[in-house]
């Protein structure tokens, strides 16, 4: 990212579809204001181990997720896996608990009646052998402006994104 007060132009800063070039500016400038607790936000999903198999904190970690839409004004749902079907979908998971949540926000009645649909996982990948990590797989530690650990780059960091967008909706009047 760049400074968003920086004068400079960018191939990127021409007006797209129906934006102007100062409301890309003020998306610009709200995403940089938010990145702190978007960082913050995928640190804690990082935080929670979610390895796949078994799939332990999965219902933590969708907490996690739905505490923060609610405090973005979604109606938040949880949908549980019934338990008689976790051997068939979760064989390896230990009949652990699956957790999907939904987030919904009405729309106003001035609105387009488009619905944006935004998804994702938040189970990792095993971490293999310990001692190959640099970094600690659960410890979402920052070095070098970057950030190391199991969802970085798939896919807790779509969701951090994902409601970091949406968050975003509030700041940057458009």
């Amino acid at each position: 990212l760049t400074n968003p007060s920086s004068t400079m132009q960018h191939s990127s800063d021409a007006p797209l579809d129906n934006l102007t070039i100062g409301q890309v500016a003020s998306i610009r400038k709200a995403t940089w204001d938010l990145l702190p607790k978007c960082k913050d936000f995928l640190a804690s999903l990082v935080k929670l181990d979610t390895t796949n198999p078994p799939g332990r904190h999965y219902t933590e970690c969708a907490e996690l997720i739905g505490g923060t839409l609610t405090r973005l004004g979604y109606r938040v749902e949880y949908i549980k896996v019934p338990t008689d079907e976790l051997p068939i979908l979760a064989p390896k998971g230990e009949g652990l608990p699956r957790v999907n949540v939904i987030g919904r926000l009405d729309g106003t009645e001035s609105a387009s009646g488009k619905t944006l649909h935004a998804n994702g996982h938040f189970d990792a990948v095993p971490i293999g052998t310990l001692e190959n990590w640099k970094y600690p797989p659960f410890g979402a530690e920052i070095h070098n402006g970057r950030m190391y650990g199991r969802g970085t780059a798939d896919q807790k960091s779509g969701i951090a994104a994902q409601v970091g967008v949406i968050s975003n909706r509030h700041s940057a009047r458009c």
